[in-house]
């Protein structure tokens, strides 16, 4: 347990309340957008913590190239 909370990151953890965020809200409007949204946020969070690329990981993957 302790070397799984050991890999998280700041990133992993935003994504992770966002998708949560997501589940919560069509569990309670009983809708299966918001659901299948946010089961696609925890899954490609998840992927891209794993393989360190997106938005957040390798300082310049999401930035402007000037």
């Amino acid at each position: 347990m302790i070397r799984l909370l050991q890999k998280i990151d700041f990133v992993l953890v935003i994504r992770l309340m966002m998708g949560g965020m997501f589940l919560v809200i069509a569990w309670q409007f009983k809708d299966w957008m918001p659901a299948i949204f946010g089961v696609l946020l925890i899954a490609i969070g998840i992927y891209a913590s794993k393989t360190k690329t997106g938005c957040g990981y390798g300082g310049g993957s999401c930035s402007i190239n000037r």
